[in-house]
């Protein structure tokens, strides 16, 4: 699996779903899968995979990595 991306040391591509690391308004830390950078907003998006939606994801976003590929099917 990859490692840990710092947002101070670089985004990810514009538009590349990741997984990101963040903490809400509270401080609470959690880690979430689906979202992107849109450099053209400049922010982070998350994908409503029930419709299809995009929208503005608030949390304060810290580091980031690739999704990794789904393991294969073992025979």
């Amino acid at each position: 699996m990859s490692e840990w991306i710092r947002v101070e040391d670089r985004m990810p591509p514009d538009g590349e779903w990741v997984i990101v690391a963040a903490k809400d308004s509270a401080g609470k830390k959690f880690v979430e899968c689906d979202i992107r950078w849109c450099s053209e907003d400049q922010e982070w998006q998350y994908f409503d995979g029930s419709d299809g939606w995009v929208g503005s994801f608030h949390d304060e976003v810290t580091h980031w990595m690739p999704i990794p590929e789904p393991p294969e099917e073992s025979k």
